[in-house]
Order: C-alpha cells, then sequence, then structure tokens
C-alpha cells in the first residue's frame, strides 16, 4: 500500500489551524502582513542558496518553505475578507495564459499553437513585444481603479518638481581613493536600500543605485520583484541627487559606512558596474528579488573581481546588509557595529547641508573613516 501524501488543501487547513485564536500557535497568532516579509525574503534566499549548491535533496523543503509564505499572505488576505489562496491560484494562472498567446492562441488552458508549429518558430520580438503591452494594459487597469497607490508612491519626491540636468563628467582613476555603502531604509522591516559611492581625493564622488523602472502608475512590491515585474536600472548620479532625495524629501534614515578596500579592488568594483550598466543598456534584464537587486547585485559584481564573499540571506534581509559587511570585516576598523551605525547616520548633516555645494563632504563629518576630511 502507498504511503498517503499530503497535499495543498492540507496544507491550507494546517495554516487555518495555526491561525486560530483558540486553538493555534501563540507565535503564528500575532503574525501580520510585515512581520512576515524579512521571512519570506530569506526563504527566497534558501531556494537560491539551495539551487546555486546542486543540494536537490534540500531543494524541496526550500521551495516548500517559501510556498509556505504565499499560505501566510493568503490566510491574511481570507480573513479580512480581501482574497484567499484560490484567489490567488486564479490570478497567476489567468495572468499566464494572457501573457503566452503564443503558447495558448485562445487564452485557455486546452488550447495550443497549430500541429507543425514550433516555439522556436516563433518570433522572438513578436513575443516580447505581446508581453511589455500587456504588462502596460494591466498597469493602465490598476491605476484606472484606483489600485496602484501604495506607500512609496505616497512620499514626497522631486521628480515633479525637479529641474532635470544630465550632465557628462569624466573621472580620473588614479585618483579613486574611497568606497562607501549607503544604506536607506523606511520603517519596512527588514528592507532597506544600499548605494554605493566611489570617491577622488576626497572632492568628488559619485554613487550607483540599482533601482527599478518604475513606468508612471506602476507600484513596487518585493513580492512582484519574483515575477519579471520591473525592468532593472543602475542609475550614477551625484550624492546630492540620490542621497539628498532620501534623506531630505522622503524623510528616509541613511546611514554612510566607508568601506575598507584596497585602491585596485576599488577601482575593478567601479569598473564593474560601469560594465555592468553598459550591459544592462545593450542587453535590458528585469528586477528580480533574489538575483538582481540592490544588494545581490552588489555580491554579485564583488564576486567577479575575485572578493571570496560566501552566500549570506542577509543579502535579501537588506537592512542587515551592514552586518554582514562587518563580519566579512568590510567596515573600517576599529569600530563596534553600534557605533559605526550610529556616527553613520547622516541625515541631520544632510539636512543642513541641503544647498551647499560641498554637500557630500559635510555629511561625511564624523563617519568612521573619515577622519581626516579637508
Amino acid at each position: 500500500m502507498s504511503e498517503s501524501r499530503y497535499g495543498i488543501d492540507d496544507l491550507l487547513t494546517l495554516m487555518a489551524v495555526l491561525r486560530d485564536p483558540v486553538e493555534g500557535c501563540p507565535w503564528d497568532i500575532k503574525q501580520d502582513w510585515d512581520s512576515i516579509v524579512p521571512h519570506t525574503l530569506e526563504e527566497a534566499y534558501e531556494v537560491a542558496d539551495a539551487i546555486e549548491r546542486r543540494a536537490f535533496g534540500e531543494l524541496p523543503g526550500e521551495l516548500g518553505d517559501l510556498l509556505f509564505q504565499v499560505v501566510y499572505y493568503s490566510r491574511f488576505g481570507k480573513e479580512e475578507e480581501r482574497f484567499d489562496f484560490h484567489d490567488v491560484v486564479h490570478i497567476l494562472t489567468d495572468k499566464m495564459l494572457r501573457r503566452h498567446p503564443h503558447v495558448f492562441p485562445e487564452g485557455t488552458l486546452a488550447s495550443r499553437r497549430p500541429p507543425g508549429v514550433s516555439a522556436e518558430q516563433v518570433e522572438t520580438h513578436l513575443v516580447n513585444s505581446r508581453w511589455e503591452s500587456l504588462k502596460a494594459e494591466e498597469r493602465d487597469q490598476r491605476a484606472s481603479d484606483g489600485s496602484a497607490n501604495s506607500v512609496l508612491d505616497d512620499v514626497p519626491r522631486t521628480r515633479d518638481d525637479a529641474t532635470v540636468c544630465w550632465e557628462r563628467r569624466v573621472y580620473d582613476l588614479d585618483r579613486l581613493d574611497s568606497v562607501d555603502m549607503i544604506v536607506s531604509s523606511w520603517g519596512r522591516p527588514g528592507i532597506a536600500h544600499v548605494m554605493i559611492s566611489f570617491g577622488f581625493g576626497g572632492e568628488d564622488f559619485v554613487v550607483f543605485s540599482v533601482e527599478v523602472r518604475r513606468q508612471r502608475g506602476e507600484r513596487f512590491s518585493e513580492i512582484g520583484g519574483f515575477f519579471r515585474q520591473y525592468e532593472l536600472a543602475i542609475v550614477a548620479s551625484d550624492e546630492r541627487d540620490a542621497v539628498r532625495l532620501r534623506s531630505n524629501v522622503r524623510g528616509e534614515q541613511v546611514r554612510l559606512f566607508r568601506i575598507a578596500m584596497p585602491r585596485h579592488t576599488m577601482r575593478s568594483l567601479l569598473l564593474a558596474y560601469v560594465d555592468e550598466a553598459n550591459h544592462l543598456h545593450d542587453s535590458p534584464r528585469f528586477y528580480n528579488t533574489i538575483t538582481a537587486n540592490c544588494s545581490t547585485l552588489i555580491f554579485a559584481m564583488a564576486r567577479r573581481i575575485g572578493a571570496g564573499l560566501p552566500l549570506d540571506y542577509r543579502m535579501l534581509v537588506t537592512d542587515r546588509l551592514p552586518d554582514y559587511a562587518f563580519a566579512m570585516g568590510g567596515l573600517w576598523q576599529g569600530f563596534a557595529l553600534s557605533e559605526l551605525e550610529d556616527k553613520g547616520n547622516i541625515v541631520e548633516r544632510a539636512h543642513q547641508a541641503h544647498d551647499d555645494p560641498a554637500f557630500s563632504r559635510q555629511i561625511r563629518r564624523g563617519v568612521p573613516g573619515w577622519e581626516t576630511l579637508p
């Protein structure tokens, strides 16, 4: 007799019992939308890690842990009468059918391409064009029904009032002598944005930021980043743009950490950023919450130039990236992590230096590693 196996309905029942106010688990009962997000990112990382290690014996368990996160959110939705797991499955299936008319020409699971027409015969550019047009239709629909607002859309912005200014700048690589990691957080558990800034003689700085290229009316979500929803962008800018926007306009908490790095490695990392940006220009790609975000792309470039960095879940729980860098000996030496975080909080100095041409030097006053700043 074959061993009985659990199915998806059993998993949904398990979650319902765990969340039961009387019979459930105290830890599971107190969880909410925000508290689960860091666990979702960590479980996604564990899947990626198992694949990279080719630990396929572990993969079913890791995939199950990731699926459990979807069951969690679906349960929250059901409890609040918003949606349930079956809605998630239906919406996903319907979306994929509509986005693959070259496979399901009638938009149903039963429909197929005509006999004799292979996938290789389908024009790739037509497939991509159809995919993007369908995405645009979906974005327009979200905007028209009022669902396009989110916290990130509602924070103060400069783009509506900004004076657009693109400049061509030349940097002397022989003067490259510093690298800083800038971490900006806005109160979401486990979430932060990470930028890398390169300094030239303590006077000129260029900061690189890996971002999503959102279109008008398009909202951002970490979960949406799993499903090719956003295009990837690498932005090189003046710190008065990228940093001041976050500290002075959006009201985010911004910390700056000087990185302990040999000059030849600084040069290699900067050139890796330039190479990645040029490659992205030639071959656009999607942002991905696991494999192509503001921290994992940095990690990939560091590995590419020879840094022997181990994989770690803090690549995804990005507000803990300074912990990882500290543990690897990458932050400025001679200080505890708590001191580096405290002295690296640049918000007050950024406000004071708002219109100062020497903005970059002013925000570094008192930051470990910048004691000899002119």
